[in-house]
């Protein structure tokens, strides 16, 4: 997942949660938060299951001194243990601080 995202610069908190699933036992699935190719967080799982789609912890995350401008926002799988598909759902509500 991936959205571009205007700032006035400033401190962003960012509010991240969605679902995935595993099919491996006993792993850690999730995705990092990335801001203009830099991670700055994570939703993450420890799962016992495999092929049940789980809910990932959400996570608000402290983005600090992001200039003005343009920036780009991701999810991106933590590890291959993560799978997503088609009933998959994520949130994702940037709030700017200045």
């Amino acid at each position: 997942m991936q959205a571009g995202y205007t700032s006035s610069g400033g401190t962003l908190l960012i509010f991240a949660g969605g679902s995935a699933w595993t099919r491996t036992l006993w792993s850690t699935i999730g995705a990092n938060v990335v801001v203009d190719g830099s991670s700055v967080g994570s939703i993450k799982l420890a799962t016992n299951e495999v092929n049940s789609h789980r809910a990932l912890v959400s996570n608000v995350i402290v983005a600090p001194g992001l200039p003005a401008g343009q920036h780009t926002i991701q999810l991106v799988a933590l590890d291959g243990n993560t799978v997503t598909d088609a009933n998959d759902y994520f949130d994702l509500t940037v709030v700017e601080l200045r």
